[in-house]
């Protein structure tokens, strides 16, 4: 029984991951279509500040599938707005 479980919570992670990209796309979209003249650290602040979430980035500033919620009222409005 624990491989399936395993297994079963390797694929609810692929899914919740697959939601955060695909929700995050989304948001980017919506900060691209706000901004018009984007700078390197502006979607960034724009999710932190809209959204509550907070990026994990690379030392390169490439975005990884890792972030923190930093207010969880935003990011309830992430979740009903993007991921829903």
């Amino acid at each position: 029984m624990t491989g399936f479980n395993s297994k079963r919570a390797m694929a609810e992670d692929r899914i919740d991951r697959d939601r955060y990209w695909s929700g995050l796309s989304k948001a980017a979209k919506e900060y691209y279509k706000q901004c018009g003249h984007p700078n390197p650290d502006g979607l960034q602040d724009y999710l932190k500040e809209h959204y509550g979430i907070l990026m994990v980035l690379t030392t390169g500033q490439m975005i990884t599938g890792d972030y923190s919620v930093v207010d969880e009222k935003k990011y309830l409005i992430f979740l009903l707005k993007f991921m829903t």
